[in-house]
This record gives C-alpha cells, structure tokens and sequence, in this order.
C-alpha cells in the first residue's frame, strides 16, 4: 500500500508512430525574422511562374508581390474581380502550362466560410498577362461549380496538379464525424464531401459544358438537404444532377473518407500526401440500416462485404489528425453514408486497443474493408494544414524531399517528415529545426525554389519570412497573454513559458511585475535558454477576497539579450474562480465530505490555523496517510482543472512524499490524473501546494486526494483546500 502511493505518477505520451524521431542536419538553420506583410484576411500562398507570391483571401482578392534580394516582399498589386467579390478563396495552384508572361491559375472559392449553403463551392480558371504591371490584365472563368459545403468553415479547399495533368481538390466534410450533428447544422454528407476529388482538366476545358455543375442533391426550404434528396453511388436521380461514376465523368472521386484536408502534396516520389483535421468530440456516426441502399453495391471499391456497423451519437474521443498517403479508390476513415462507409477510423475490432480504434464502438466493430490507414499521426489538436515537399538544395541537400507540415494549434510549428521505405510512409519526423518553431497558428507554407527561403501564413493576417542558412540571432518567444485562476482569497501559481526561437543563446535578465495582484519568482534569473528551448517563469496570482469581478487584469515586463526586442510586456489575466472543494478548511465534520485513511490523523482545533480555527493534522506512522473528497461536476475538454492545498511542516526528515493528486472521471472510471509533490523538508510555513490538469476529455467527477507516505516522524498540516475550473 505505501509503495502504491509513492509511485504516484503523470502518464506519460504514448508514442502515435512507429515513426523514430529524426534530427536534421546540424548545418540545417532557419531564421524567422519580422512580419514581412501584414493585410488579408489571407488563406493560402503560392509562388507563381513569374516568381511572385500570391496570396488569396477570405474577401476574394488576390495579391501579389515581387520578391526582393532580401526576400522582402515589394511592388504590390491586387487582383480584385467582380466575379470573387464576397468569395472566400482558399486553394490556388498555378497551371503546368503556365509561363511568367502568362500564368494560368486555378482557384477554389466559396461562400463565406459562415454562410453555408448547399452546392455552392466553385473552381475557377484565371488567366493573366504582364502580372505585376501598369497594364496587368486578367479574366476568370468558371470550370466547376455546385461543390458541397458545409454550414460553417468546411469548404472547398486547396488544389494541386497531379503528376497525370489532372487537378485534385481536397474537399472538407458536411459534419464532425459522418452523420448529422447539430454543430453542423444536422446536415447530412454528400456524394463529394470528405474527399479528395480528381478534375480532368484537358477534357474539361475542351468541353462545351463549362461551368461543369455537379450538384448531388436537391437542397430544401432553409437550406436543407432531406435525406430523399440527398443521393448517393449508383442513385438514378443522379442522371438528372451529376453523377462522378458516369463513363464520360470529367469530376471523380479520387479517394474517399478524408475529414478535413486544408492542404495537399504531389510529391517527386510520385506519392500523394494529404494532412488531415480530425473532429473533436461530440459528432455523430451513421449506422448501415437494415437494408443496405444502393450506394452500397457501388462503392469505390465496388460492392460492400462489411457488417453492420452501429451508429454512434455525440462520440467523447477526439480523434487524432493525420498524415494520408493517397491510394486511388481508397478510403480514409471518415464515413459518407452516400458512398456506403460507415465506420469511424479504426472502428473497435478487439478487447485489446486497437490502432487508431474508437472507443465507443462495441468491441467487434471492423475497420471498413476499404480502408487504407495513415502514413503519419499527429496525435490530437495538431492542426495540420498548409504543406509542401521542400525542394531546394540548400544544407548539402538534407531537407530536399522533406515535407514540410504547419501545426496551427499545438504546438504552432513546422514539423518535417521524412517520406521513404518500401511504401513510402513517413519513416522519420522532425518536430526541433531552428527557426521552424513558436509561430502564430501557422496556416500555409511556400518556398521560394531560388533561394530555399520560406514563407509562412500565420493565420490570417501576417506573412511571414524565414530564410534558409542564416546563422541568426537569440530571439525571444513570449505567449500572448497569460491566464492564472485562483479562488477567492487564495494563490495559483503557473510557468509562463518562455522561448528562444533564435539561434543563438538567449538570456533573461530580468521579470517585474508592473501591475496586478501578482508576483513573479526572479530567483533563477539571470537564466540562458539555448536556441529552441524554453524555460519557465513562475507567477502567482492572489485572487482578491470578496471580488466582484470575475478577472484581474495585470502586466509583466521581461528583458532579455534579444537585440530587436530588448524587453517584452506580456499581460496578465487572473480568474476568480468558485471553489468546487466542500469543507475545504475543515471547520464542519468531515462525515460525509472528506475520507480519512490514517487512523491518527484528523481535523484539529489550532490557534495558527491558515484559515479558520482548525486544520488536518497528519501524525506519522510510516504509512500512506491522505484525504479524499470526490466532487461532482462535468467538464470537457481543454478546460483547465486547478487545486491547491496550504500545507506546514514541522521536522519533516528527508525520504518520503508529500503530494497533491487531481483525477478526472467518466462513468465511474478514471479518464486523467495529475500528481505534484512538495519538495520541501524540515520545519516551514503554511505555503501553497498546486497541481494543475488541461483536460484532454469530457468527464463528470474530479478526485482530490492530498496525503504523504513514507514518515516515520514530523507533522505535516493542511488548510484551505480549493478546486477551480477555468478555460484558459
């Protein structure tokens, strides 16, 4: 039993990859340097044939720039028609055809990304002459329209040309998980949602059809698609909409079940690489009804030899993003009943856990026969978006044939995966190369094939210039802002976390406080922080007693060795939080409240109480000695679970723990934990003991539990116990 409780540790990640971790080059440097153009709202850049970057946007222009010695961005121009005027522009790829008189390029736009109507994405066709001139001219014409959309930001994404002349659109889903949601507007997948699409372009464009309509559904008052008009492979209404699997379809379905993919990479190796969003928890899945429709003797694979597989409602696992490596006719695990898939990723196929499995699923539940798994898992929350296959030879060659990943949300970077093996599946990633670190939610990517350069969309008002082999600065990386919660009357402490996204060595100097009931622990300064590392600054927030404001508002002021920004101001925020613990200075019996493990322990009456007029009193008896108290309460994910505990010690010896424990629940079973301990011994004062948890899953009950174990002399005390939810 004692040694049950000294072992108390954090879980550690699981490895998502069969995939080791690589490390460049030691000659491979990227510099971020300044913001280098700041406007859009952009969504996507590309580097045109006449060696300009476009930059499309979410209003329906485009803009260009030339590209200086410096790798400045200069001589503006706009490209501002009628035809765009309100469209979201998210994918731009220029024509293989094209040349730097007259490029040729293909974008897709959209309503509004919170506008979603039905069928209403487009691919256009642009075509100039003397771009970036006086007398710069340019026509568009439409080539497809009638793309789905979603009711919110899925949408018509990016395209590329394939290695065969034809363009491939990455399609984003109708809903989270496959079937109607109502985060989504209840509405249903269609026959082109959640897929990589293929255009015959030569056909296409040859054609006396054009704009190419290839609406599957018949959308009903507000916007509504009815199951009834909403058809699916091998359909007969589709003779009068369009059907993908007619023998002259110029518009396919090259690959199937893909979420999300803001981006995709024909790669020299001839492979294509697509990065995926994965959906957070709350969708919905389909479930094959009793008689299977007739989409599922028309599958991409042709006629379904699945099961029954059972519909899910509002699934509580977010499910990981992904790297796929495209195979013609594949599916990719996100269903579309239209297309006859209804299984979720990896299904639940056995008592053991499964790759990639959803753990709602009932055991038995099989991967779709179709499926064509990943080439590379992100894990959760990563975000990637924007991507490219680096291809200069720039650092002796090492990065070239690298993929390069934007992570818009964790951990705001560009990752490098390293594409080989018989498959060519990811076979190395490489998530530290200098100056590829700490941006701003980076959205997209491009490289300047002259120079190796690269330039980085942080979404969506800042372009952003990293250049290639330069030995760089010491650069300082502060969060926006920083958010502490505390509860009324007590302290919570964090690490504001601060970064060298230099390449030099960085030095902190100095933190003061400037404002706000806050302090910040300066005794490790000064403090060097190596080129892409991070170190922590302690601050404590005192939550005011008896608040009538919900947040506190303050300022820390950093100085370091960066020699373009000498000192940093970061604001602070403090929330007041409502203390979930009852009893939590131990004043009223613990019956019923508290469980007490030690048979010598217990509340006691004692005139240097923290708060009140008694504390716990734990008396050593060489045991596992703590209190428990369970609260019920529901939460989700990347909500922030704080609880601390006032403890003193008189002639604690060396050895043993003293320790904080916070765990979630769900159903009854534990979900999450988080344990600290209190390194000090001896005889001190009542100071704060906290432990922190960023929930990463619903759950309906928090477990506190604060003990030690191992003493055979001493006395520890506790007072003021509180928990605090919040969303940083």
């Amino acid at each position: 039993m004692v040694r049950r409780w000294i072992v108390w540790v954090v879980l550690a990640g699981i490895a998502l990859n069969a995939v080791p971790s690589a490390s460049a080059s030691p000659s491979v440097v990227f510099t971020r340097t300044g913001i280098i153009v700041s406007g859009g709202p952009f969504a996507s850049i590309e580097f045109g044939p006449d060696g300009r970057l476009y930059a499309v946007t979410l209003g329906g222009l485009i803009n260009t720039w030339e590209v200086s010695p410096s790798g400045a961005l200069v001589n503006k121009t706009t490209i501002a028609l009628p035809a765009l005027a309100g469209r979201a522009i998210i994918g731009i790829a220029f024509d293989p055809a094209s040349t730097a008189e007259e490029p040729i390029m293909w974008i897709s736009h959209n309503l509004p990304p919170n506008d979603g109507l039905h069928f209403t994405g487009e691919i256009a066709r642009l075509t100039g002459t003397n771009p970036g001139q006086p007398d710069e001219a340019w026509q568009i014409e439409p080539v497809v329209v009638g793309l789905p959309r979603s009711v919110d930001n899925h949408l018509t994404n990016s395209v590329r040309f394939g290695p065969d002349g034809a363009l491939y659109v990455s399609q984003g889903s109708i809903n989270a998980m496959g079937a109607p949601d109502g985060f989504w507007g209840f509405e249903p997948e269609t026959l082109l949602s959640a897929a990589i699409l293929r255009v015959d372009v030569e056909s296409l464009l040859a054609s006396d059809d054009l704009p190419l309509d290839v609406a599957t559904g018949y959308p009903g008052p507000g916007n509504n698609l009815a199951p009834e008009d909403n058809f699916g492979f091998g359909a007969p209404e589709l003779a009068d909409l369009y059907d993908p699997q007619a023998p002259d379809a110029l518009l396919t379905v090259h690959a199937s079940g893909i979420r999300n993919a803001y981006d995709l990479v024909w790669h020299t190796n001839g492979e294509l690489y697509v990065p995926t969003n994965g959906s957070a928890p709350g969708g919905n899945t389909p479930g094959t009804p009793g008689e299977l429709p007739i989409q599922c003797d028309n599958r991409l694979d042709g006629v379904y030899t699945g099961g029954p597989v059972p519909g899910l409602i509002s699934v509580s696992e977010r499910q990981a993003d992904f790297l796929y490596r495209i195979e013609p006719n594949g599916y990719y695990g996100h269903p579309n009943p239209t297309r006859c898939e209804w299984v979720l990723n990896g299904g639940n196929p056995s008592r053991a856990k499964d790759d990639i499995e959803v753990g709602d699923y009932p055991v038995g539940v099989e991967v779709d026969p179709n499926f064509r798994g990943y080439a590379y898992n992100f894990g959760i929350s990563a975000s990637p978006n924007g991507s490219i296959e680096y291809r200069s030879n720039n650092f002796d060659s090492a990065l070239r044939g690298a993929l390069l990943v934007t992570r818009f949300s964790i951990p705001d970077d560009i990752i490098v995966l390293y594409p080989g093996g018989p498959d060519n599946d990811i076979v190395a990633a490489d998530e530290n190369v200098p100056g590829l670190t700490f941006f701003g939610n980076p959205l997209d990517i491009a490289e300047d094939l002259r120079t190796g350069n690269l330039y980085v969309l942080e979404y969506a008002t800042v372009i952003r210039l990293v250049t290639a082999n330069d030995p760089g600065t010491p650069e300082i990386g502060t969060p926006t802002d920083f958010t502490l919660g505390a509860v009324e009357g007590q302290t919570g402490s964090g690490q504001l976390i601060v970064r060298n996204v230099g390449t030099q060595p960085l030095t902190i100097t100095a933190a003061v406080v400037n404002s706000g009931p806050f302090m910040v622990d300066d005794s490790g300064l000064p403090l060097v922080i190596e080129p892409q590392e991070a170190a922590g600054l302690p601050v404590i927030f005192t939550a005011p007693p008896e608040t009538l404001t919900t947040t506190v508002p303050g300022t820390l002021t950093i100085t370091s060795s960066d020699p373009n920004q000498p000192s940093v101001e970061v604001p602070l925020n403090g929330v007041v939080l409502t203390n979930l613990v009852e009893n939590g200075s131990f004043e009223d019996p613990l019956d019923g409240i508290w469980t007490l493990t030690g048979e010598r322990d217990g509340a006691i009456s004692h005139p240097e109480a923290h708060n009140g007029s008694r504390l716990m009193l734990f008396r050593p008896d060489n045991n596992v000695e703590y209190i428990t108290q369970t609260v019920n309460t529901t939460g989700t994910s990347g909500e922030e679970i704080s609880a601390t505990a006032t403890v003193a010690g008189q002639a604690l010896p060396a050895g043993g723990a003293v320790g904080i424990r916070v765990g979630l629940y769900a159903a009854g079973l534990e979900v999450q934990r988080a344990e600290c301990v209190l390194s000090d011994r001896g005889t001190f004062t009542w100071q704060p003991l906290s432990c922190t948890l960023m929930a990463e899953t619903t759950y309906d009950q928090i477990t506190l539990s604060i003990g030690w174990a191992g003493f055979n002399s001493g006395l520890l005390g506790i007072d003021s116990v509180t928990i605090g939810q919040f969303t940083p």
